[in-house]
C-alpha cells in the first residue's frame, strides 16, 4: 500500500465516483480473466470435467424444466419473446426475462450484456445437490472451499440465492467431517522414525503430517 501511495503522489489528479451502469469502458485490467466471455462455452459442453458440465447432467437439467413453473414459463418467453409474451409471465419474472434465451433446449442467462453465460438450474434439490458435489466433494473438485466453489459454480450455472446454497453446503460438509473425526479412531503407524531434533509425527483427518518437535 505504501509503495502505490507514493507512485500516486507523483501524480496531480482527482477521484470521482462513477456508477457501475454508467462505466461503459471498463479497465480491462480490472476484470477477472476466469469471467470472461466465451462464445463457444455451449458448444464445449461436456467435454470437460469440472470446468464444462457432463452431457448426461446436462440431460437431466433439460428434463428437469418441465417440473419447475418458472423455467417453463422463461423457456416459452425466450424462444420467441414479444410485449404479449412478457405479460403473460408471473410477475417476478419479467424484470429478468431479458436476461435469458435458449440455446439447444438449455435456457441460459447472463447478468448483463457481457457477461459469462450460465445454464438455468430449476428447482430440483436433487439436482442441485448433484451440482453442488460435482464443484465440492467429487476428486476433481477437491473441497475448494466456499469462496472458490461459488465461483466455479457460478461460471457455468445459475439458480436464485445460489451463494445461501454454497454456504449451507461447505457448511454441512465440514460438520460431518468434524464429527467423522470425533467418533474414529484411526490405526497407528507400525513404526515411526524420527530424528533426536527432528520432527514428530501428528495424525490428522487420517493423514500422517509432520509438526516441530
Amino acid at each position: 500500500m505504501a509503495r502505490w501511495l507514493s507512485l500516486f503522489a507523483e501524480y496531480d489528479f482527482r477521484i470521482e465516483y462513477k456508477p457501475g451502469r454508467l462505466n461503459v469502458v471498463a479497465d480491462p485490467l480490472s476484470r477477472r480473466s476466469d469471467y470472461d466471455v466465451k462464445t463457444a462455452d455451449v458448444n464445449r459442453i461436456g467435454v470437460e470435467s469440472v470446468s464444462a458440465p457432463s452431457s448426461s447432467l446436462i440431460d437431466d437439467v433439460k428434463a428437469a424444466y418441465a417440473s419447475d413453473a418458472d423455467a417453463k414459463q422463461l423457456l416459452s418467453y425466450s424462444s420467441a419473446p414479444s410485449d404479449e409474451a412478457r405479460r403473460k409471465l408471473a410477475p417476478h419474472l419479467r424484470a429478468r426475462a431479458h436476461r435469458n434465451r435458449v440455446h439447444e433446449g438449455l435456457l441460459l442467462y447472463s447478468a448483463v450484456d457481457d457477461d459469462v453465460i450460465r445454464i438455468v438450474v430449476p428447482n430440483n434439490y436433487d439436482l442441485r445437490m448433484r451440482i453442488m458435489y460435482e464443484y465440492h466433494d467429487a476428486p476433481t473438485a477437491g473441497h475448494p472451499g466456499r469462496g472458490k466453489t461459488y465461483v466455479l459454480l457460478t461460471c457455468d450455472f445459475y439458480w436464485n440465492h445460489q451463494y445461501k446454497w454454497v454456504r449451507k453446503y461447505v457448511r454441512t460438509f465440514l460438520r460431518g467431517v468434524s464429527t467423522r473425526e470425533a467418533c474414529c479412531v484411526f490405526a497407528g503407524s507400525a513404526s515411526i522414525t524420527s530424528d533426536i531434533v527432528g520432527v514428530l509425527a501428528v495424525h490428522l483427518y487420517g493423514l500422517w503430517l509432520w509438526s516441530s518437535a
